[in-house]
C-alpha cells in the first residue's frame, strides 16, 4: 500500500490517499485529477530510483525533486510557497517542501522491495498515430516523450498481427518501411494515421500494455547496455552497504598457503560467501522487473461505451497476471467506473475531487458509497457532493 500526501500543489489544496491494487480518481475537468495521478506516478518512480541507487543523493540536491516532477509532467506554475508532497510505502518514506527540501528514511521492510516497470500513459498517446513523423518531433518532452519511447519498443515487439480486443481489427508493424498499419475485418489495410480516432487512442495503449507485461520485454530490458551498467553500480552499492552495516566483505582464504590451493583461489582474501549470498538475493529483486505499475489518463478516450468496458476487463486481467501489478486511472466515464466497482479479486480505491474556495480537496469514497454505486446504481459522477468522508 502507498500513501500519497499533496498540499498546495497546482489546483490541489489537500490530498491524503492510500493507493490499493486498482485505483480510480474522478472529478470535474481542470480540477486536479491528472495532478494527483502524475504526483503518484512520479513518487513511485522516485522510490524506484532510490532503491536501485541505494541512496537519494540525486533528489537531496536543492530543488531537484520538484524540478524533475514539474519538467517531466509539464506542471509549470504548480509549485506554491507552501507546497508539500509526501510519499510512504512499505519500504520507504520521503517528503518535499520548499523550506526543508527533500528528506527520506528507509522502512523496516526495505529489502522486500521488488523493482517495477513504472509507466505513465498520457491522454496525448494518440500523437504516435496522428503525427506521421512522431519519432522526429522535438517539441514534446517529459511523459509524452517517455511514452513515445515505450511505443517505439512496443510496436517493434509485435510479431505478425496483434488483434485488438474483440473489434475485428489487428495492428501490424512493417519493419521494412518502419510503418504502422491497421487491418480491418473485411481485409482492408489502412495506414495507422488514417484510422478512426478511437483506434488511434486505443491501439498505442493496448499494444504498450501488452508489451510491458510480456516476459520478452523484461528480458530485453535486463540485457540492455544501460541496464548492465546500472546493475554494476548496484552491486557496488550493495557490497558497500554490507561492509558498513552487516559484516566483512572479504575474509581470509582458508586454502591460502596450503597444498590444496589452485590457480583460481591463490589470493589471500576472498569475497565473504555470506556477503555474496546476501548481495545476490537483493540483486535479484532490484535488478529485474518484477511487476508493472501503470498510471493511465482517461482510458475511455474516443471509445464506444461497450468498448470501454471490454478494455477495462482486459486491463484487469493483465493486472491480476502478476502479483504486485497495480493500476491507477483518471476517468470521466461511468462505464469505466462500473467495471471496477465489481471488485472481484483485488483491493479497490475510489477517490474523487471537490472544489472549494481555497482549492481542490481529494477525498476517498467510503465502502458504503462503493456499495451504493454497485448495488444501488448510484451515479458517482452526479452525486459527488454526497460521497465519502474527508481524509
Amino acid at each position: 500500500m502507498k500513501r500519497i500526501i499533496i498540499r498546495d500543489f497546482g489546483p490541489i489544496m489537500k490530498a491524503d490517499i492510500s493507493l490499493q491494487d486498482v485505483n480510480v480518481i474522478i472529478g470535474e475537468q481542470s480540477i486536479g485529477k491528472s495532478c494527483v495521478l502524475k504526483v503518484s506516478c512520479f513518487c513511485t518512480w522516485v522510490e524506484k530510483r532510490i532503491a536501485i541507487e541505494q541512496n537519494a543523493k540525486r533528489f537531496e540536491k536543492k530543488g531537484v525533486f520538484i524540478e524533475e516532477l514539474v519538467n517531466f509532467h509539464r506542471l509549470n506554475g504548480y509549485v506554491h510557497d507552501n507546497t508539500f508532497i509526501g510519499y510512504e510505502s512499505d519500504f520507504i518514506k520521503f517528503s518535499y517542501d520548499n523550506e526543508n527540501g527533500f528528506s527520506y528514511e528507509w522502512k523496516e521492510n526495505r529489502w522486500d522491495y521488488k523493482r517495477p516497470k513504472v509507466s505513465y500513459v498520457p491522454a496525448e498517446r494518440n500523437l504516435v498515430a496522428v503525427i506521421p513523423n512522431w519519432f522526429e518531433v522535438k517539441s514534446v518532452a517529459g511523459n509524452v516523450q517517455d511514452f513515445m519511447a515505450d511505443w517505439s519498443d512496443a510496436r517493434k515487439s509485435v510479431g505478425g498481427d496483434e488483434t485488438i480486443l474483440n473489434l475485428d481489427v489487428a495492428y501490424h508493424y512493417d519493419e521494412g518501411s518502419d510503418t504502422d498499419f491497421i487491418k480491418i475485418k473485411d481485409g482492408m489495410v489502412l495506414p495507422f494515421t488514417n484510422v478512426s480516432s478511437g483506434l488511434q487512442s486505443l491501439v498505442p495503449l493496448y499494444v504498450h500494455l501488452v508489451n510491458i507485461n510480456n516476459k520478452k520485454y523484461r528480458e530485453r530490458e535486463d540485457n540492455s547496455v544501460k541496464h548492465k551498467s546500472e546493475v554494476d553500480k548496484l552491486v557496488d552499492s550493495l557490497v558497500e552497504y554490507y561492509g558498513n552495516n552487516i559484516g566483512e566483505t572479504f575474509v581470509k582464504n582458508p586454502k591460502y598457503g596450503t597444498d590444496k590451493q589452485n590457480t583460481n583461489i591463490e589470493q589471500e582474501f576472498i569475497p565473504n560467501p555470506d556477503m555474496t549470498m546476501w548481495v545476490l538475493k537483493r540483486l535479484r529483486s532490484l535488478s529485474r522487473i518484477h511487476h508493472c505499475e501503470v498510471f493511465l489518463e482517461e482510458p475511455e478516450e474516443n471509445l464506444f461505451p461497450p468498448t470501454q468496458q471490454i478494455l477495462m476487463r482486459t486491463l484487469l486481467k493483465q493486472i491480476k497476471r502478476q502479483k504486485g501489478n497495480t493500476l491507477f486511472i483518471s476517468t470521466h466515464s461511468p462505464y469505466v467506473l462500473d467495471i471496477f466497482l465489481e471488485r472481484e479479486t483485488y483491493d479497490f480505491g475510489l477517490f474523487y475531487i471537490q472544489s472549494t474556495e481555497n482549492g481542490s480537496v481529494v477525498k476517498t469514497a467510503t465502502e458504503a458509497d462503493v456499495q451504493d454505486m454497485f448495488e444501488g446504481g448510484v451515479d458517482a459522477f452526479f452525486n459527488i457532493e454526497r460521497l465519502g468522508n474527508e481524509v
